[in-house]
């Protein structure tokens, strides 16, 4: 067995050259050595060409692919993109404004080959704002009871789906590629906006994962990240009806959370229904209301 796989570390990056620029220094900067920097431009200017130009020349496990302009879906359609292009064995996506810490990808990957049928592995992770201060810790970033051992991923999946995603961002989480097909997709949904929680309950129905206590990552807080847009906002309520179906279908969310979730939800849809159903940005969720009869 391979101790030393190839990581990819991907950074699907739009129109943020200086934070950028500390994201990927964090990668570069990993005591584990046998990584491939995947980057995606969808900037629409070259800022962040020259800053990668900078470090290509030293750094031979960069690659660099520049797409002329927004590929769509809010940078879904790159991140994808960078996923298609890691040849690692892992993967563990770095937003562009985030940071890893040093011994992140040394430590996770050690989880690996600890323990058995490990799908993913996350940590704590720290909070920053636009200035790189630690700010307190939010509900779902709060430490877990159960750490640095594995643990039933099933028996956490009605709190991920309930409570929020205390796994974590992209950024927080390395996971083996084999084990997902295509990033963002769960029961065979693609999602756009809380991508990351449907992929992390895809893994975890079929394995273990391990919290670790140290805090590996850091999650930047700051006013031009797309969870602010009102399109974000409205998809993520939309997708978050359809894990809440997901999860009481195969009996992990009890019936009355899941009564109680669709009345309080039912109440904030139909105010913006007339918005959604005249946008072409919302047209994939058409079915889905469809199907509940609310249009």
């Amino acid at each position: 067995m391979d101790n030393n796989p190839l990581v990819s570390v991907l950074i699907a990056t739009h129109n943020r050259p200086e934070y950028f620029e500390l994201s990927l220094i964090s990668a570069l900067n990993q005591s584990y050595t046998n990584i491939e920097i995947i980057i995606c431009d969808d900037s629409t200017d070259y800022r962040t060409k020259d800053v990668v130009e900078k470090y290509i020349k030293v750094y031979k496990n960069i690659k660099y692919f520049f797409n002329g302009g927004q590929l769509g879906e809010y940078g879904l359609i790159n991140m994808q993109k960078c996923y298609s292009l890691a040849n690692g064995e892992f993967i563990n996506y770095l937003n562009d404004d985030d940071l890893f810490d040093k011994y992140k990808i040394e430590k996770m990957i050690q989880c690996f080959y600890k323990y058995e049928n490990v799908k993913l592995v996350t940590s704590h992770r720290g909070i920053i704002d636009k200035d790189g201060k630690l700010l307190e810790d939010i509900d779902v970033t709060k430490p877990i009871e159960d750490v640095n051992q594995p643990i039933l991923g099933r028996d956490v999946l009605g709190k991920l789906i309930m409570k929020g995603n205390f796994i974590g961002e992209p950024t927080t989480v390395l996971f083996r590629k084999r084990d997902v097909n295509k990033f963002g997709v769960l029961n065979g949904v693609q999602f756009y906006a809380l991508v990351d929680i449907a992929t992390w309950i895809s893994l975890l129905l079929t394995g273990n994962f391990v919290y670790m206590s140290d805090t590996l990552s850091y999650f930047r807080i700051h006013g031009a990240q797309n969870t602010m847009s009102e399109e974000i906002r409205i998809k993520m309520l939309l997708e978050s009806l359809i894990l809440m179906d997901y999860g009481y279908s195969i009996s992990i969310v009890p019936s009355e959370i899941y009564s109680s979730f669709y009345s309080s939800w039912i109440s904030l849809v139909k105010p913006l229904l007339p918005m959604i159903t005249s946008n072409e940005g919302f047209k994939q969720y058409l079915p889905v209301l469809k199907k509940i009869k609310i249009i």
